[in-house]
């Protein structure tokens, strides 16, 4: 909330994405090994763990990585209002939002890295 009201007081957009999977999900997909040592007490003040964590009250848009594939996370996004926000931002005379790749194939790569 704090993040929002600074960015509209200073005459920025703002567009909360709330990428939301459980903590289970979250410990699955850890390749550092973080949440095993942070239950193990070796890290303190983990998120989630022994730290609270505390999901948006009301996030622009949801994009539920435990519930849906890549794919369908894809189509969430890139039938948002976030794309079309996100090229509204653009500099006049840009080429697109996302390079030379279509937008679905960049955001494909982009979500991929969160599963």
């Amino acid at each position: 909330m704090l993040a929002r009201t600074l960015a509209l007081q200073s005459g920025c957009q703002f567009l909360e994405v709330f990428v939301d999977a459980s903590l289970a999900v979250c410990e699955q997909r850890d390749p550092k090994d973080l949440y095993r040592r942070a239950r193990a007490g070796e890290i303190r003040g983990f998120t989630g763990i022994d730290a609270p964590y505390e999901a948006p009250e009301n996030p622009d848009i949801r994009v539920p990585t435990g519930e849906l594939g890549i794919e369908q996370c894809v189509a969430l996004i890139t039938e948002s209002r976030f794309c079309s926000l996100m090229t509204a931002l653009l500099p006049k005379g840009s080429k697109g939002l996302l390079s030379s790749r279509s937008d679905a194939s960049q955001i494909k790569m982009i979500v991929s890295f969160i599963f």
